[in-house]
């Protein structure tokens, strides 16, 4: 019986190489399999860097200078904008002061029309 249980013991506890290798190999199986779509990964980004820099960027620097003309003519028409922009300001003082002062002439003659001066306003009132 001792022996029978030192047998079962010595199963138990006895190491198979060959599955500690088969887990190993699996494990470094998938890590390979990482590496290489990291590498492909690296490639399609240095594939994308070149394009970038070899095509858009001119195209998008010829754009750019061709936008120039635009971007002077917007600069022009802000400028505009603000030279109409002051004009219509002192435009707008100086309708407010004509304003003013036909309110002024308007109610002097209001008050004058009001007076009866000789009869002269009670008569044209009454015709």
């Amino acid at each position: 019986m001792v022996e029978r249980t030192a047998a079962d013991f010595a199963t138990l506890f006895s190491v198979t190489s060959q599955t500690n290798i088969n887990s190993i190999e699996e494990s470094i199986e998938a890590v390979l399999n990482r590496l290489d779509e990291l590498y492909g990964m690296l490639d399609m980004i240095r594939t994308d860097s070149t394009v970038v820099t070899t095509e858009l960027l001119p195209a998008i620097r010829a754009k750019l200078d061709s936008m120039n003309p635009i971007f002077r003519q917007i600069d022009q028409l802000e400028k505009f904008v603000v030279v109409v922009k002051n004009c219509v300001m002192e435009m707008d003082k100086t309708v407010e002061e004509a304003e003013k002062e036909f309110s002024a002439l308007n109610s002097i003659k209001k008050a004058i029309s009001g007076i009866s001066f000789l009869g002269i306003g009670k008569k044209a009132s009454q015709v």
